[in-house]
């Protein structure tokens, strides 16, 4: 296997989805991010941030999807580069949070730890030279890994942002 998503075990076809599994589970991200914004909306504090994360998030989804589905040729520089800036992203929001002194929801951010740690298993076990990679199979680690990372990162911004103004999300 060569090209775009070789190392990601599920086999490469011809068409719009050349990685059917990745590039439908690569959605997540999207999910995730819209949620963010949505949830970003009713934020007191925090929501432009907040919402430029959403973005960012979803802009992942949209760079994995174009990765493992038409493959246009750059897709690999918005794949990689999304992913790049979401870490980013993610650190951050995490000086903004030391410096302002801004509560973390435990939950949340122990759900976004969870999915994280099973993350990392998918990610791992979902190699081209795993000894679990099965090219052709439904049910592909490497979408797992998508769709729990998207948990992971929604998680982290739910738990960045504890307070809601519920005056303004029921009005």
């Amino acid at each position: 296997m060569g090209g775009l998503g070789a190392s990601d075990c599920e086999r490469i076809g011809l068409g719009l989805l050349a990685q059917p599994v990745n590039a439908l589970t690569s959605l997540a991200f999207v999910v995730a991010g819209a949620w963010i914004v949505h949830r970003a909306l009713g934020a007191r504090d925090g929501r432009a941030r907040l919402i430029l994360f959403g973005f960012v998030v979803a802009s992942v989804g949209v760079g994995s999807v174009l990765y493992h589905g038409p493959q246009p040729a750059p897709a690999q520089n918005l794949h990689d580069g999304t992913i790049v800036i979401v870490v980013a992203g993610v650190g951050v929001l995490e000086l903004i949070r030391a410096r302002r002194r801004f509560h973390r929801d435990r939950r949340g951010y122990l759900l976004a730890v969870a999915a994280l740690l099973l993350e990392g298993v998918a990610f791992t076990f979902g190699r081209t030279n795993s000894l679990l990679c099965s090219p052709g199979d439904v049910v592909q680690l490497h979408g797992l890994w998508h769709v729990l990372a998207a948990v992971a990162l929604a998680a982290y911004a739910s738990a960045e942002r504890p307070r809601v103004d519920t005056e303004r999300l029921q009005g």
